[in-house]
């Protein structure tokens, strides 16, 4: 049967308009395989805006019989159409066990208390369907004070239960008078949070979890609907976006903002100026030109209106990094991982940055640079923090003096406390730090990095590149440095399975640069 707005003839659809008002049994004979005008007759309270084509798309991929996973910006409306479907399914027994899975259980609770405030509040689903949820004292009730609910059954019989990453679905089982009966309906969202996207182990983990635990202890018919937001460029979502592209069992649908020059939904304009007309006229409207300027660089309307800089955005140039020339280098006779490119000098910024060792780890490196920005020699091996100790001590002692710059967090502590025994102490880097009981100052050799720190030292970093104040750099820092991006909290990183080491000692040595710290050359 076809939804209302699918009708073209004018005379026939103010028909089954009609119909569909003034006869319960059309009504619901109608809108059994039609989700879409289901969720504007009940629902109607929810939709302040005229609907999109792809809400009417996406309303018709929930009654299809291939899994689902949708990917749409952030006030698309994707919850508010899964809660349609999802009473939708219990009003015309569309499954018996329906699962509802987010990265964190107070999320996927959330949901079904909202599923179980319509059933017992909307009016029009009890006056056609009947009261669904049981009017009881037990322990869902309770549940309704706090907000949420783990599971509960419906009057007609179909369970609901909430999941979250840890709760496995294998061996679930919802035993009625109707027969035995495992998750034949699964929905997800919000799989990805911030803290779940932070590093490729976790990730690795939440995947294997979810395929094995949760989509492989469902029933071999269960139906999927997926949500999905992409809030960095590694995680949940982007994996199984690539996934369902390739499956035969999968529909996915991508909704940006904007394609083209196109908005896809009238809720959205283009200017401020816009929303203050349209508000003159009673109508809401919501501005890109304000989201832009929330969001600043992270702004991309093409895509998902999602706050990310991951996908997209380098942190430096990388024109700029591309142009710079091929330089020549000498390898060290005792360090292989040491380059020299230019003589010795005794007016020099070394910059280092120190790592745990052993082969699965990140790298120990060393960038030596003049006050010209020219680059002198670099180093980059996987070794311990003993032995790049040894590097840095070996360079002053082959001629390429000057002040040293290395880090001093955690494992550089390792480093830093023998160079301060060794012949370089009197040109380390010192800080001045405060005695919080006896409120002394204290001297702190090299540089402590903060999320503060940080972000100053690789803006002076990003600034010396873009003004091509800094075009020397060695063919694996380039790497590095065309491999550092923002991720989604706007911090710069490197990109899955790059490395950061000769970034970090790279923006160390130029902040050498910048000190008036007279150096010993002994």
């Amino acid at each position: 049967m076809k939804s209302l707005y699918e009708i073209k003839d004018a005379d026939k659809r103010k028909q089954v308009f009609d119909r569909i008002y003034s006869s319960q049994s059309f009504r619901i004979k109608y809108f059994e395989y039609n989700v879409y005008d289901f969720g504007l007759y009940y629902f109607g309270y929810f939709f302040t805006a005229k609907s999109s084509p792809y809400h009417k798309q996406v309303a018709k991929d929930f009654l299809a019989d291939m899994n689902l996973l949708l990917i749409a910006f952030r006030e698309f409306g994707k919850s508010i159409w899964v809660l349609v479907d999802i009473i939708h399914a219990i009003c015309y027994k569309r499954a018996n066990f329906m699962l509802y899975f987010s990265f964190e259980k107070t999320l996927s609770e959330g949901r079904l208390f909202d599923v179980i405030v319509q059933l017992k509040t909307n009016q029009r689903i009890i006056n056609d369907f009947g009261y669904l949820f049981p009017d009881t004292k037990d322990k869902e009730e309770q549940g309704l004070q706090k907000r949420s609910v783990s599971e509960f059954i419906t009057t007609n019989n179909i369970k609901m239960k909430a999941m979250s990453m840890g709760t496995t679905a294998r061996g679930m089982l919802y035993s009625s008078k109707q027969g035995a009966f495992r998750p034949d309906r699964l929905y997800m969202d919000d799989v990805d949070v911030l803290d779940s996207v932070r590093n490729p182990e976790t990730i690795n983990k939440n995947e294997e979890f979810l395929k094995n635990e949760v989509i492989g202890g469902v029933d071999s018919y269960c139906r999927i609907v997926f949500l999905g937001n992409i809030i960095a460029a590694d995680g949940l979502v982007p994996r199984y976006r690539s996934e369902a592209k390739e499956s035969k069992y999968w529909q996915t649908r991508e909704i940006p903002v904007k394609i083209g020059d196109e908005i896809v939904w009238d809720r959205f304009v283009e200017t401020d100026a816009e929303v203050e007309e349209w508000e003159k006229k009673g109508i809401k409207k919501i501005s890109l030109e304000k989201k832009k300027e929330e969001q600043k660089d992270s702004y991309m309307p093409n895509f998902m209106l999602v706050p990310t800089l991951a996908i997209g955005n380098p942190v430096f140039n990388q024109e700029k990094i591309l142009e710079t020339n091929q330089l020549q280098y000498e390898i060290d006779n005792k360090f292989k991982d040491l380059r020299t490119y230019k003589q010795p000098s005794e007016d020099l910024y070394v910059g280092v940055d120190t790592a745990g060792g052993g082969a699965y780890g990140d790298y120990s490196t060393i960038v030596v640079i003049n006050n010209k920005n020219e680059l002198y020699a670099t180093y980059q091996a996987k070794v311990s923090p003993d032995v790049l100790a040894d590097v840095v001590i070996h360079l002053h002692n082959i001629g390429y003096k000057g002040l040293i710059v290395p880090e001093s967090n955690s494992i550089g502590l390792a480093t830093v406390d023998k160079l301060k025994t060794s012949i370089v102490k009197d040109n380390l880097h010192c800080e001045k730090s405060i005695d919080k009981v006896t409120q002394r100052a204290n001297k702190k050799y090299g540089f402590t990095t903060t999320q503060k720190s940080k972000r100053l030292i690789i803006s002076n970093l990003e600034e010396a590149i873009r003004k091509e104040e800094m075009v020397e750099f060695d063919d694996r820092t380039k790497q590095d440095l065309l491999n550092y991006y923002y991720d989604d909290k706007l911090a710069m990183n490197a990109l899955k399975g790059a490395f950061d080491d000769l970034v970090i000692a790279t923006a160390l040595a130029l902040f050498g640069t910048k000190q008036p710290k007279k150096v010993v050359f002994r």
